[in-house]
Order: structure tokens, then sequence, then C-alpha cells
């Protein structure tokens, strides 16, 4: 039987490092945190809800979409890693890993957990990080590469359909990726059937927009000018398994024990709220195309309402905006 839910407040913060440029001045973090509606309105970069059923057509979105967005993940890999240290630490810490672990990464993108994973598996270890994006994949390579790791290796296939090694992993880790499954339980399944007996899981999803302004600002800004179509939230994309209970559940009925929950807090940083408006303008290209088929005189009002949104989250000219991402462990049970 699964143990109750338990939140557990874990505060991080991201380091400050502030470029010498304005332009890149602010993370690129609408990239990674904003996503497409396929042919609808969109947040950024980040694939949201497809009204797909087609499990195939599913993964070949995700791919081409992930792909298409591949050169800003290498571009600005610092500052995704800076955003997201917090949880990497906590999903490593969570499992344990040791040296000669057997570790799978899924959903590795340009290898950010997978290489962390590398360093506490070392070379009597190893480490296959898994991605639907090639091109994600030649950057996750090459940062192996220029570190050195031997010990990690990169593929493109599907973690909701991975079969290799059997059940040959001692750990397997997800973050944010089991929310874009066709059908989560089916494949957390399938990640429990290569774990071992006595191996552990560890996975991490956004939690509810609520608690994650970042997700909102955008969208609410727009809203008045732009129809939003309705999503299934049940669907593949970035909230799909936010909010108390979802994660939980699924990993329930996907047999995993012993299961554990945390709340991890994090943020977003810019040096100003006119460097919030640039990143949010000048790299998420999806809210860009959405702003500049407006008047200029609605582009006012929707960089105002932005303006206004983020004050909230500015103190002595520095903007934070709080994010919050839930990380479960769990073991494979009988």
């Amino acid at each position: 039987m699964a143990q109750p839910l338990r939140f557990v407040a874990l505060r991080f913060v991201a380091l400050e490092v502030v470029p010498l440029r304005v332009e890149p001045a602010v993370f690129v973090l609408f990239d990674f945190a904003f996503g497409i509606i396929p042919g609808g309105f969109s947040f950024g970069d980040y694939p949201m809800p497809t009204q797909q059923t087609d499990t195939d057509g599913i993964r070949n979105q995700m791919g081409e979409e992930w792909n298409a967005a591949a050169n800003g993940w290498t571009k600005w890999e610092p500052s995704l890693s800076n955003f997201l240290w917090p949880v990497s630490q906590q999903i490593i810490a969570n499992v344990r890993l040791a040296p000669g672990m057997c570790v799978l990464d899924v959903g590795t993108g340009t290898g950010d957990l997978a290489l962390q994973a590398a360093y506490h598996a070392t070379d009597q270890g190893s480490v296959l990080g898994i991605d639907l994006s090639s091109n994600m994949l030649v950057t996750a390579r090459n940062r192996a590469k220029a570190l050195g790791l031997k010990q990690v290796q990169f593929k493109e296939a599907a973690g909701d359909q991975f079969a290799e090694r059997g059940a040959g992993f001692d750990v397997v880790l997800g973050r944010f990726s089991i929310m874009f499954f066709p059908d989560v339980v089916a494949g957390l399944r399938q990640l429990r059937s290569l774990v071992k007996a006595d191996g552990r899981v560890c996975f991490a999803v956004w939690d509810s927009h609520t608690v994650n302004p970042a997700f909102a600002i955008p969208l609410a800004a727009l809203r008045p000018f732009v129809e939003a179509p309705n999503v299934d939230e049940n669907a593949p994309g970035p909230l799909r398994l936010a909010g108390e209970g979802k994660l939980l559940g699924a990993l329930e009925q996907a047999e995993f024990t012993d299961i554990r929950v945390e709340a991890i807090e994090l943020y977003q940083f810019a040096a100003s709220i006119e460097a919030y408006w640039v990143m949010l303008s000048d790299v998420s290209s999806s809210f860009r195309k959405q702003l500049q088929g407006l008047s200029e005189a609605d582009q006012d009002k929707v960089k105002g309402a932005v303006f206004d949104a983020v004050a909230e989250w500015t103190v002595d000219g520095v903007v934070r905006v709080p994010a919050r991402a839930l990380v479960a462990t769990a073991a494979p049970g009988s």
C-alpha cells in the first residue's frame, strides 16, 4: 500500500547569475516553463496539451516540438540548469545514488539530470538518458564529451515504451517528462518493469498554476485579446499531473509502493521587470507571435498587464517569480 501523501516544503533559491548584456540578462525560462497548444493559444516553447488521441501521433508531435525548441535549450543551457537545480538535487538525493549504480533518465532533454547522475554513479556505474528529441540529445552528448563522462550514454527513445535491459536499472528518473506520456499510468507501469526489485524511482512534475504564477502571467495578459481553445486537462501537457493527489494516484495505479511526494520551491530570476519582459517577449517565440498579431495599443496593454503582475514579486527592483514542483519517490513493489 502506498503511504499517505506527505508534502514537505523544501525551500531553495536559484543562483543569481547576471550576464553583462541586457538582452540575455534574464534566464530563458519561458522556453521551459511555457508551452504550445498545437494550432491554438500558446504560452511559449514548452509543448502543451495536445488534442490528438493517436499515441504514436502524440509522440511524433512531441518529438517535433522539442526538436524545434532544442536550439534555445542549447543556447541557454546554464540558465535552465540554474533554475532547475533544486529539483535535480532533490531527485538525486531521494534515490540515494551511489557508485556502481545503473541509472535510466527518462526525457533527459539536453542531459542535465543524467550528467549529474553520472557523477554519483562514477565510472563504476552507468547512466542512460533517453528522449524523443534527437536535437536535444546532440547537446546532451556534447556536454558529456566536454565533461569526459564516458559512463553516460544517450538514445532516442520514448520513455513510456522503453523496454531495453529488462529489469536491470537500480534507479529510474524523470524530471518533467512523465506528464507528456500519452497514457501516464501505462507508461509508469512500463518504467516499473525496468527497475530492480530493490530499486527506486523518482519523478518531478509541475504543481498547479495557482502556485506557479509564471504559467499564468502571459496567459492572463493575452486572454482579453486572444481566444484560447478548450483543452483537456488530462491530455499530455506540463500541468497534467499538477495539484494534490494526481501524481500520487498515477503512481498508485501503476502499482508502485512506498510513495512519497514532496513540494519543491524554486524561483525565476530577472534583474528588473523590464528584463522579465525581455525574457518573455524576446525568448518565447510563440508569445512573441501572439503579441505581434495585436495592434500597438493592445501590445502596450499586454505589456502593462505583465508589468503589473510581475510587480508583486519584485523587491528592490529585482524579480523573483516563485515556482513549485512536485517530486515523487517510490519503490517498484513486488
